[in-house]
């Protein structure tokens, strides 16, 4: 066991890093900085999976993260991370709450649905087509008679399962009185579902299963590429939390320095911050100067320089020599804590097409609904036979795909690279609101240059 690696061993980071389940295992988050190619993903599991009590590894090339789930008796942290070092991949475990079970659970839930009503939408485009042909071409009555049956199969678990997210957002918004992108979706798909249904039970009329599978299927895969954008832009604000560190070298009474997880410290005590580390906590300087990157919080380009006395928040970088820091606020309570709840708060609201479009979306749907209306009504006192069928064409033809997948997947790219450049974008509708500005104020002028140009703005 590496004596670098020992700390971990204190039941203090124990408890903080490692997540019990109710099977008697444990689940442990790595980041990995080094991380970059699929041969070390692939080296860094071949280790880990040879330590007995490994059971598995998820490695996440993109995040730099590595998941494990180990059984604690049998293998410890210090062998995972000096596995890990063998492997050419110095490890860092994440606190607990950074194992997003959501996540996984959002894509892996988005790309069943997406699989289902590929697979079935196919079939039942295959078997529509014997339809089409006997619009040509004389088919029996039984043949066609089976094949609607053979429709109505293959379309019901599309619109059974696959097309549940889109009629559980229709009910959210119509419970709340709003007209939401979803409510036309549903209402399409439902309305061609039962028609066709009709149709297949009575053996009169048209069949529409294909273009309702058709029409799931493809604003599934718009809304699948778009949660994995939205996963990408989590994964890039995520790494920047990582660095937050969980062990705090404390100065002891006797002048020596000792490893201690930073739940250990208490306001008052003195910090050694080695250079190019990130400081753990918020304190007071107490060295007589240092010079610290605070680009982290506050988007300042240029290092400070900090005297004595002077205030050191959580998440600056220690750039030349050493300091030390009386602690004055640690964890949940300090400054870059407060930003990463922010942040928190960004990923759990994500992007939907009702936050990418505002009020235009409403106006949309508005006007979708009162033309299906007009349609319907119309046809009613002109040709009650074709009414159903013109009302089903207005929803389908009229589909806000443009809304539903081009907006929210544009102003998630935005999101996402705004945060890659550092900027958390708590509230995404905001950005509607910034495009109308032709005039902005800063309260400072550091964050509006950059170093390797010296570029000012004016």
């Amino acid at each position: 066991m590496s004596t670098a690696h020992a700390v971990w061993l204190r039941p203090e980071l124990t408890r903080q890093v490692l997540r019990l389940r109710r099977d008697g295992k444990a689940d442990l988050a790595l980041k990995v900085p080094d991380l970059q190619t699929p041969y070390q993903a692939l080296r860094l599991e071949q280790w880990l999976q040879a330590l007995p009590g490994v059971s598995r590894v998820n490695v996440d090339t993109r995040a730099r993260r590595i998941r494990v789930t180990l059984q604690p008796a049998l293998v410890d942290i210090p062998r995972l991370l000096d596995a890990c070092a063998k492997a050419g991949c110095a490890a860092e475990p994440l606190p607990h709450n950074q194992l997003n079970d959501d996540v996984r659970h959002e894509a892996d839930d988005a790309l069943r649905r997406l699989v289902v009503a590929g697979l079935f939408g196919m079939q039942a485009m295959m078997f529509a087509f014997v339809l089409y042909i006997g619009v040509v071409d004389a088919v029996d009555a039984t043949t066609i008679e089976l094949f609607r049956w053979l429709g109505l199969l293959s379309a019901t678990p599309v619109v059974g399962y696959a097309a549940a997210p889109f009629f559980r957002h229709a009910l959210t918004d119509l419970r709340h009185r709003r007209a939401g992108i979803d409510v036309p979706i549903a209402l399409a798909v439902l309305l061609i579902y039962l028609a066709s249904l009709w149709a297949t039970v009575t053996g009169h009329g048209e069949t529409w299963f294909d273009s309702a599978c058709m029409l799931i299927f493809v604003l599934l895969l718009g809304r699948y590429l778009e949660l994995r954008a939205r996963h990408q832009q989590q994964a890039s604000i995520r790494t920047g939390s990582d660095a937050m560190p969980l062990i705090a070298t404390r100065r002891q009474a006797d002048g020596k320095l000792q490893a201690v997880a930073i739940a250990e410290l208490v306001a008052g005590d003195t910090v050694h911050v080695a250079e190019g580390s990130v400081v753990p906590v918020d304190g007071t300087l107490t060295t007589a100067t240092a010079r610290i990157d605070t680009s982290a919080y506050t988007g300042e380009s240029r290092p400070q320089v900090c005297r004595c006395g002077d205030a050191v928040a959580a998440g600056s970088l220690v750039l030349d020599g050493s300091l030390e820091l009386r602690v004055t606020r640690k964890g949940a309570d300090s400054r870059m804590a407060r930003l990463h709840a922010l942040s928190k708060r960004a990923r759990r609201q994500g992007v939907r097409a009702d936050d990418a479009n505002g009020a235009a979306v409403s106006w949309f749907v508005g006007g979708v609904l009162l033309l299906a209306a007009a349609t319907l009504g119309f046809w009613l006192w002109r040709d009650p036979a074709r009414a159903l069928n013109a009302t089903v064409a207005v929803l389908v033809v009229a589909c806000p795909c443009a809304f539903a997948l081009a907006a929210p997947a544009t102003l998630t790219r935005g999101v996402d690279l705004l945060s890659r450049c550092g900027v958390f974008v708590t509230r995404p509708r905001a950005l509607h609101a910034l495009a109308k500005a032709d005039h902005a104020i800063f309260d400072k002028t550091g964050t509006l240059t950059r170093p390797e140009v010296d570029t000012r703005c004016v």
